[in-house]
């Protein structure tokens, strides 16, 4: 407005996710890697390539930008409720907008 005390995003494109992926790994809080899991076993990833990263508590498996029907498929996806696949409070799943508005 005239006396700025509003402002108004509008845009087509994801939120700043760009800088905390930037800043996260630049700080040394979040590692890429491209590899194939061969197996898990407690808090251990052991990858394809033969390297192994221990102490894991969590693991993000990043499916693409545009929803694909085959990933609902693959997780046995029958609806989402809030969150969570099928109603289950263990399996939770962000969904994100491609536009701020």
């Amino acid at each position: 407005n005239e006396s700025h005390t509003n402002v108004t995003i509008k845009q087509k494109a994801r939120f700043g996710i760009g800088d905390v992926y930037f800043l996260a790994t630049s700080c040394g809080f979040c590692e890429h890697i491209v590899d194939d899991i061969k197996r898990v076993t407690p808090k251990t990833v052991h990858l394809v390539s033969g390297r192994k990263l221990e102490d894991v508590s969590s693991i993000l498996k990043l499916l693409g930008f545009w929803g694909q029907f085959e990933n609902d498929q693959l997780l046995k996806i029958k609806e989402l409720y809030g969150w969570w696949v099928n109603r289950d409070l263990r399996r939770y799943i962000v969904a994100e907008p491609i536009y701020v508005d």
